[in-house]
C-alpha cells in the first residue's frame, strides 16, 4: 500500500491521525510506514520534516528523527520510510497501530519560504539569462543553488530586488498534478527526467517548475530574500541565500558583528573597511621589520656558537620559508651535525632540519615518537612542526649523534 502524502493536498497541514502498515524494529530504533503523512522526506535537495509522532495508548511524544522514500522491490514503488529513535521501553509500536503526527512548523514553514524563493529566483535566471538550475541544497544550516552560467555582482543585485519585488507583490503560488495532455502542452522546468506523475509548482508571473515540495501559498508569506553569497561552481556557480527568518537572523548577527568592529576601531560602517586595510598593511610591516632584526640576531647567534660544536639548535620566530631554509644551509656549512632551526608558530614551532652527516629521516622519526613532531623530507633535510617545549626538544636534539653512539 502507497502512502498517501498529505503535504500535497496541504503544505500548512501540521498535525495528522494514520495507521502504520508496516513496522521494523533496528539497533537504533523503528523503520515506521504509515497509510499517510504530512511528513515531507528528504527529496528534491530538501532535507526531511521535523516533528513528533505519538502511538495510541501513549501519550508521550516521539521525536522523528528522519523520513527518507525507499523504493519497494516486490512492487518497484516508492514507501516513505519514518525513522524514529528515542522510543520508550514502555512503547512498542507495531503494525496496524494508530499514531497521531505533529509537523515542527517553524521548521517546515521555513523551509517553504526558503523554497519558494529559490523557484522564483531560478526563473529569473532561466527567463532573462538562459540559465538552468542544476543543483538545489536545502538544508537547516545553508541553502545553495547551482547554475549553469555566471553572471557580474550587478546583475546578481538586480535579480535580488525582482525577486523581492515579486514578494511584495504577494501573488499566487499553485501546485498540482497536471494531465498528460495538460503537461505536453505545458512549458515547465525541471533539473531532471521525472518517472510517473508530475507535480506543477507555478509561481504567478516568475516561475512555473516541476516540485515535489511544499510552497508557500503566496509570495508575501517569503518575507524577503537575500543573497549572501557567490563563487564559482563547476563552470558556473553557486550561489547561498536566506529568506525570511533566516534572512533576518543573520542580518542582525553580520550587524552586530560590524558594531562591534566599528566600536573597537573608533570609526563608522563606512570606513571599517579602510581602516582594516591601513592596520593589515601595518601589521605587514611590522612583520617584515620583526623578521629583518630576527634574521640579524640569528646569524649573530650563528656566529657565536663555537666552531666545534657538533649540533646546533636554535630558537627564533616570525622567519619562514627561504629563510629558514637559507639559514639551516649555512649553520650545515660550519658544523658537521645536526644544524636545527625553529621558528615560533602558535602554540609550537616551525623547523627545518639539516646535516652532512647524519640521516635527517632518523631525527624526524625520533621527533615523532617521543614528542609527537610531523613531517619528513630527505636524509640531508626535513621540515615539520611540533607542539612541545624547547627544554624538551633541545633535550632530544642537543647530543643526537653523541646517542645513537653510544647505544
Amino acid at each position: 500500500m502507497q502512502t498517501i502524502k498529505l503535504y500535497d493536498q496541504d503544505a500548512y497541514l501540521r498535525e495528522f491521525e494514520a495507521q502504520i502498515t508496516a513496522c521494523e524494529q533496528t539497533e537504533n530504533g523503528y523503520r515506521l510506514q504509515l497509510d499517510r503523512t504530512a511528513f515531507f522526506p528528504e527529496e528534491g535537495g530538501q532535507t526531511a520534516d521535523r516533528g513528533y509522532i505519538v502511538i495510541e495508548g501513549s501519550k508521550i511524544q516521539i521525536p522523528i528523527a528522519d523520513v527518507q522514500i525507499q523504493k519497494d522491490e516486490a512492487t518497484g514503488k516508492e514507501q516513505i520510510i519514518h525513522l524514529i529513535a528515542e522510543v520508550p521501553e514502555t512503547v512498542k509500536p507495531a503494525n496496524g497501530m494508530n499514531i497521531k503526527g505533529e509537523i515542527d512548523w517553524a521548521h517546515r514553514f521555513s523551509n517553504m519560504q526558503q523554497h519558494t524563493g529559490e523557484h522564483i529566483f531560478s526563473g529569473i535566471m532561466n527567463r532573462d539569462y538562459g540559465f538552468e538550475n542544476v543543483g538545489f541544497h536545502l538544508s537547516d544550516q545553508i541553502v545553495t543553488m547551482d547554475f549553469d552560467g555566471i553572471l557580474t555582482q550587478e546583475q546578481l543585485d538586480r535579480a535580488e530586488d525582482e525577486v523581492n519585488a515579486a514578494i511584495v507583490a504577494n501573488v499566487p503560488v499553485t501546485a498540482y498534478y497536471p494531465t498528460p495532455e495538460e503537461l505536453r502542452n505545458l512549458s515547465y522546468r525541471s533539473k531532471k527526467e521525472i518517472d510517473g506523475d508530475i507535480r506543477i509548482v507555478t509561481v504567478e508571473g516568475y516561475d512555473i517548475c516541476a516540485c515535489c515540495a511544499p510552497h508557500v501559498s503566496r509570495t508575501g508569506e517569503i518575507g524577503g530574500f537575500k543573497i549572501m553569497n557567490m563563487q564559482s561552481h563547476r563552470g558556473g556557480m553557486r550561489i547561498s541565500f536566506l529568506c525570511g527568518k533566516r534572512a533576518l537572523y543573520a542580518f542582525r548577527e553580520q550587524m552586530n558583528i560590524l558594531n562591534e568592529l566599528v566600536e573597537l576601531m573608533s570609526t563608522n560602517a563606512h570606513q571599517i573597511a579602510d581602516n582594516i586595510t591601513k592596520l593589515k598593511n601595518e601589521l605587514s610591516a611590522t612583520k617584515g621589520q620583526l623578521g629583518d632584526a630576527n634574521r640579524k640576531l640569528l646569524l649573530q647567534q650563528i656566529e657565536e656558537v663555537p666552531d666545534g660544536q657538533t649540533n646546533v639548535i636554535l630558537f627564533t620566530e616570525g622567519i619562514e620559508g627561504k629563510a629558514l631554509r637559507d639559514t639551516v644551509n649555512l649553520m650545515m656549512e660550519k658544523h658537521d651535525g645536526v644544524a636545527a632551526l625553529f621558528s615560533r608558530s602558535g602554540d609550537g614551532y616551525r623547523f627545518i632540519i639539516g646535516s652532512k652527516t647524519v640521516d635527517c629521516r632518523e631525527v624526524a622519526k625520533q621527533m615523532k615518537e617521543q614528542i609527537g613532531a610531523q613531517g619528513g623530507g630527505s636524509p640531508q633535510m626535513v621540515q615539520g612542526s611540533v607542539q612541545a617545549k624547547e627544554a624538551q626538544i633541545r633535550d632530544l636534539l642537543e647530543h643526537f649523534g653523541e646517542k645513537q653512539e653510544s647505544e
